[in-house]
C-alpha cells in the first residue's frame, strides 16, 4: 500500500496555510494515554489554518481480524478505530493494493483557527496525510494533494524525493489486549540518515544521477578494521528512496533490533528504483555498476557477496526476486516480501540452479490477506520443491506497511548476517574439533554449544571451538555437529567422515616393589700434570628404575683420591644431573660428574690414584 505524491518527485509540499499564519504553534499529533477503551490511547491531529474551508485527514486505520478476512479473495469489514478489538490488524477497505483508508474531516475552532481530529488508535505506527480544501470522493480523493502534518514533518531528503505523509507511533496498553509494538518506537540510540546522489548514466530523472537513502548504525566507524555488512532494501510501486525511512520507519526498526542485541551493526541503503531505463536488466545494472561502487567507495562496507543482504516489498520484492534468480551469487541473503513479480514455473532451469542451495538464507513473506499472496506462496512452494532451503514467514495483513514493517524486523533480527559455518575436524586419540565461525564478516565470535549426532555431552564453545572425545560412533561412518546458535547467530550444523568403535574389557597385573640402580664404567681423570694448577673432570652414567612414590640418589663421602697411603690434598667432588624423583620412573639416565682440583704446589707421587664410592637409591614411599 503506497501513498503517492501527485506533485512529482521534486514537487514542493503544499502548505496548509500561508507562511505568515503558521506563526501559531500547535501540538500535533498529540498521543494521550486515556486508560479507557477500546485501546487505552487516543491521538489528536491539529493544524492551524484559519483561511481553509475544509481540512481532511486520511490515515491507515481501518481494521480487520483473521476470522473476518478468511475468504479468498480476502475481504475487509472496514472496522474503524472506535470499533477496534484485540487481535485486529490494519487492513484497507475495500481490501486491495490501493491505499483504501478512511478519510475524516477535521473540525475548525473559529476562535483559534485550529482544525483538529481525535481518534482512538491501537499500538503501532500509522501513516496519515492532510488535504486542504478537498471535496473529492474518498478514498482516492482524486485531484487533491496530500501533504504532511506541518507540526510533524517526515524525514525528507534534501536532494531527492519529497514525502507527503506523516507518521505517528502509539504505545501499547496491555490492559486492553493490545500487541507490544515498541520495536517501532523512537529510541535514544538512533542511527544516522543520509540522502545522497550517485552518478548513473541510465537515470532518466534526474538525468545522469540518481537518489539513495542511507542508514548508518549508531557508532558507525568509517575506519573500523572489519568493514560493515551491507543491506539493500527496495521500495514498492509508487514509492521512492525515502519510503522505508518514513512510512516504513525502517530506521526505528533497525535501531531497536540493534539495541536488542539480535543484530550486529550494518550499513543499510534504500535505492530509488524509479526512472531507470532498461527495465529489470537496467535496474540490475544500476545496482551492480553504479550503486554498489558508489557505496563501497564512500562507506566502510564489505565488497564480499556473503556480506550483502537484499530485500524489498511488492515491486521491490519483484526486484529482489529477479536478483535471486539472475544474480544468485551476488548476495548472501535475500528477502522477498509481498512479491509482485512472477515466479519461475515448476521445472524451470532457474529453479535447478545449484547456486540457489548455496545462498546463506532466503526469507519470503506476505500478508495472509494480501490480494497477491499467491505470488508469495508460489515462490515458497516452488523453491521448497526444488530442494532450496527457504524461510516462509507469513503474517495476518494485507498489501500494506503493517506487514512490511514486520518483514524488515524479522529479516534483520532472525535472517540477515546470522548464518554460520560449522566445520568438524577429526583429531588423534578419537577426538573431534568443532569450529563455528560467522559466514559473514562480523566482529562477534559465535558462542553457544555444540552436540554430536553420536550423542554425548553438550559442549560450550570457547573462542568458537570445542574439542569432544568420540570413542564410538555406533557404526556410523560420519559425525554431524549441531550448533545451538546464540543471540547474534542462527543454529547450524557440519558433518565430517569419521568412524570409531570401542568395547569394554578387563585386564590386570601386579608390579613388584623395585628400586634398581645401574652404574656405567668407572670414571678416569687421565694423567695428572705435576707443577700445574688444573681442575680435572670425569663422568660416568647411572640408570634409575623405581616403582616407588619417590626416590633419592646419594653418594658416600668421596674423601680424597689415594695412592697407597699418599692422598691428594684437595677432596674429590661428585655431582648428579638429577638426584630426586617424585613419581615412578623407568630407565631414567643420570650423568655422574667427578671433579678433582690439583694445585701447582701439590706434591704428586708416581703411581695410580683411586677411590671407591658407594651410590645409594632410596625411597620414603615404597
Amino acid at each position: 500500500m503506497h501513498w503517492r505524491n501527485v506533485a512529482g518527485a521534486l514537487g514542493a509540499v503544499v502548505l496548509l496555510a500561508p507562511a505568515a499564519a503558521q506563526a501559531q504553534t500547535v501540538v500535533s499529533p498529540e498521543v494521550k494515554h486515556t486508560g479507557t477503551g477500546p485501546t487505552g490511547y487516543e491521538v489528536t491531529i491539529r493544524v492551524f489554518d484559519p483561511t481553509a474551508t475544509r481540512v481532511r485527514v486520511k490515515g491507515e486505520w481501518y481494521f480487520s481480524s483473521a476470522s473476518e478476512s478468511s475468504g479468498v479473495p480476502a475481504t475487509s469489514p472496514g472496522r474503524l478505530p472506535s470499533q477496534w478489538r484485540p487481535g485486529d490488524f490494519p487492513m484497507p477497505f475495500p481490501n486491495a493494493l490501493a491505499p483504501n483508508w478512511p478519510v475524516n474531516d477535521l473540525t475548525l475552532d473559529p476562535a483559534t483557527g485550529v482544525w483538529s481530529f481525535t481518534t482512538p488508535l491501537p499500538p503501532g505506527t500509522f501513516t496519515y496525510a492532510l488535504y486542504r480544501n478537498c471535496n473529492a470522493t474518498p478514498p482516492n480523493l482524486t485531484g487533491c494533494t496530500a501533504t504532511s502534518d506541518p507540526s510533524n514533518p517526515p524525514w525528507n531528503t534534501g536532494k531527492g524525493t519529497v514525502e507527503p505523509t506523516s507518521q505517528v507511533y502509539v504505545p501499547s496498553d496491555p490492559a486492553f489486549g493490545s500487541e507490544d509494538l515498541s520495536w517501532q518506537a523512537p529510541i535514544a540510540a538512533a542511527g544516522k540518515l543520509e540522502d545522497v546522489e550517485y552518478p548513473s548514466s541510465i537515470s532518466t530523472n534526474p538525468v545522469g544521477k540518481h537518489y539513495l537513502g542511507v542508514y548508518l548504525p549508531p557508532g558507525y566507524d568509517s575506519k573500523r578494521t572489519k568493514p560493515y555488512p551491507l543491506m539493500i532494501i527496495h521500495h514498492g510501486g509508487g514509492g521512492h528512496e525515502a519510503h522505508w525511512l518514513t512510512q516504513g520507519v525502517a530506521n526505528r526498526i533497525l535501531d531497536n533490533v540493534l539495541a536488542s542485541g539480535k543484530m550486529q551493526p550494518a550499513v543499510v541503503i534504500f535505492p530509488n528504483i524509479n526512472s531507470i531505463s532498461g527495465g529489470q536488466t537496467g535496474l540490475t545494472n544500476d545496482l551492480m555498476n553504479n550503486i554498489l561502487p558508489y557505496v563501497e567507495a564512500n562507506y566502510n562496507v564489505s565488497k564480499l557477496p556473503d556480506d550483502r543482504a537484499v530485500g524489498g516489498l511488492s515491486l521491490g520484492g519483484q526486484r529482489t526476486n529477479e536478483l535471486l534468480f539472475n544474480r544468485t551469487t551476488s548476495f548472501g541473503y535475500y528477502g522477498v516480501w509481498s512479491n509482485a513479480g512472477s515466479t519461475p514455473a515448476a521445472g524451470s532451469p532457474l529453479l535447478a540452479n545449484p547456486d540457489l542451495k548455496k545462498v546463506l538464507a532466503i526469507h519470503t513473506s506476505g500478508g495472509l490477506q494480501d490480494p497477491i499472496l499467491s505470488q508469495t506462496i508460489n515462490l515458497q512452494t516452488r523453491l521448497a520443491a526444488a530442494g532450496v532451503p527457504v524461510i516462509a514467514d507469513n503474517f495476518n495483513g494485507g498489501h500494506e506497511w503493517h506487514v512490511w514493517r514486520l518483514n524488515l524486523r524479522e529479516f534483520a533480527s532472525k535472517v540477515a548476517f546470522r548464518s554460520t559455518k560449522t566445520v568438524v575436524t577429526p583429531l588423534p586419540g578419537n577426538k573431534l574439533q568443532v569450529s563455528v565461525s560467522a559466514a559473514t564478516t562480523e566482529p562477534a565470535v559465535p558462542t553457544g554449544t555444540v552436540t554430536l549426532s553420536t550423542g554425548g555431552p553438550v559442549v560450550a564453545l570457547v573462542d568458537g571451538k570445542a574439542t569432544i572425545a568420540v570413542p564410538d560412533t555406533g557404526g556410523a561412518a560420519s559425525v554431524t555437529a549441531s550448533y545451538s546458535g546464540d543471540a547474534l547467530y542462527n543454529a547450524g550444523a557440519g558433518t565430517a567422515a569419521y568412524s570409531a568403535d570401542s568395547a569394554d574389557t578387563t585386564a590386570g597385573g601386579t608390579v613388584a616393589a623395585t628400586l634398581a640402580l645401574t652404574l656405567g664404567a668407572p670414571a678416569s681423570f687421565g694423567p695428572f700434570t705435576p707443577g700445574v694448577m688444573k681442575d680435572y673432570t670425569a663422568t660416568t652414567s647411572a640408570n634409575v628404575l623405581s616403582t616407588a612414590g619417590d626416590a633419592m640418589l646419594t653418594v658416600s663421602d668421596p674423601g680424597h683420591l689415594m695412592n697407597g697411603t699418599f692422598a691428594l690434598p684437595s677432596p674429590l667432588a661428585v655431582t648428579f644431573s638429577k638426584s630426586a624423583w617424585s613419581a615412578p620412573v623407568s630407565n631414567d639416565a643420570v650423568t655422574i660428574t667427578f671433579k678433582q682440583h690439583v694445585d701447582a704446589t701439590d706434591a704428586l707421587r708416581t703411581g695410580a690414584y683411586s677411590k671407591t664410592l658407594t651410590f645409594t637409591l632410596s625411597t620414603t614411599t615404597p
